[in-house]
């Protein structure tokens, strides 16, 4: 192959990659006014489940942490990188009635230092549920968690 062909093979299979890496590039494209910050995470871990099954809930499998009726049910979390400023973590229960979700409650939330929070919540009536935490700030929400689904028997 000749040198010159192959510096231009090079060349432009070097070009993608080249625009890749410009386009790529954070801080060039101005954010929108009132976009949330992209770095902003949420996790939530439910507690003291006496075990797991996998189960159909509104048309879905799901893998099911098992509360016994009566039990009360901890949580906590963490934020990662919350936005300054004030912010409030809020958790929210939902139930699967007759193969639809129905808003099922919230739970209290205690915040601590460094993005770290948690409560607790009386088990509801028997039935599949899910819980999911949110972190809001400024009347709008920032990051949700992952739902966390758990059944009640």
């Amino acid at each position: 192959m000749r040198p010159r062909l192959l510096i231009v093979i090079v060349l432009l299979a070097a070009l993608p990659v080249g625009v890749a890496l410009l386009l790529g590039r954070e801080g060039h494209a101005p954010r929108p006014r009132g976009a949330t910050p992209l770095s902003t995470q949420i996790s939530l871990k439910l507690k003291g489940a006496t075990g797991d099954t996998r189960l159909v809930g509104c048309g879905l499998v799901h893998h099911y942490a098992v509360y016994p009726v009566g039990a009360t049910i901890a949580f906590r979390g963490i934020v990662a990188d919350p936005s300054p400023g004030r912010w409030h973590v809020t958790v929210k229960l939902k139930s699967c009635v007759a193969g639809m979700l129905s808003p099922a409650g919230s739970s209290p939330v205690s915040q601590h230092t460094l993005g770290r929070f948690e409560g607790s919540f009386a088990a509801p009536v028997p039935g599949l549920y899910y819980a999911r935490a949110s972190i809001n700030a400024s009347g709008r929400q920032l990051a949700r968690s992952y739902k966390r689904f758990f059944v009640v028997r």
